[in-house]
């Protein structure tokens, strides 16, 4: 091999980096570690609480249930008596009672508690032993009112809003508000104003 050669070997062996140092060995649980993704933030822990107007509106100093069945069963001995055509007894009573079991079914969230629970995939309203659970998709934005929020599936304000959602009642006096909003806030994502 020519002298020049041989030099220039050389020198390319000196400028070059040292080979690099094997790397530690690593045990199967951090080699795993390492290869799965960064982990997703904690989820929250699902809020349920239950409303029970009889005990909730006497809080607030307004006795919504016994007023609303007070005026309910006005309401229905009126229309029973109006109905009644010879006054008779029987048939009064039997009218009321028609007339109560309907008025009842109709305002039936006046008078019965109702359970709900917040969780990571939804909301579950559960009336009368019935859930109803909607995944956070459906809806598309929420109204904060005094004595719950208002979930609704249309993005802007509309008058088909009171039959297009869930009314959530706070209920209680122990900062369930405060917990409340910041988690509607974390999971529905309010769409921006068209316009």
């Amino acid at each position: 091999m020519p002298q020049p050669r041989k030099k220039a070997l050389q020198q390319q062996r000196e400028k070059a980096p040292p080979p690099a140092a094997p790397a530690p060995a690593q045990s199967v649980e951090q080699q795993a570690a390492a290869a799965k993704p960064a982990a997703k933030a904690a989820p929250q822990p699902a809020l349920s609480w239950s409303y029970n107007p009889w005990v909730d509106s006497r809080a607030r100093g307004w006795k919504r249930p016994p007023v609303a069945l007070a005026l309910l069963l006005l309401c229905c001995l009126i229309a029973a008596w109006s109905l009644a055509e010879r006054r008779v007894w029987q048939e009064l009573l039997a009218w009321t009672s028609v007339g109560m079991a309907i008025s009842m079914a109709m305002c039936a969230a006046l008078f019965l508690p109702v359970q709900y629970r917040l969780d990571e995939k939804g909301v579950t309203v559960s009336f009368l032993l019935v859930p109803s659970f909607r995944p956070w998709e459906h809806y598309r934005n929420y109204y904060v009112h005094d004595t719950g929020v208002h979930l609704t599936t249309m993005p802007q304000p509309s008058p088909l809003d009171a039959f297009r959602g869930h009314f959530i009642q706070y209920g209680g006096g122990d900062g369930r508000r405060e917990k409340i909003e910041p988690y509607l806030a974390a999971h529905i994502k309010k769409e921006a104003p068209a316009g």
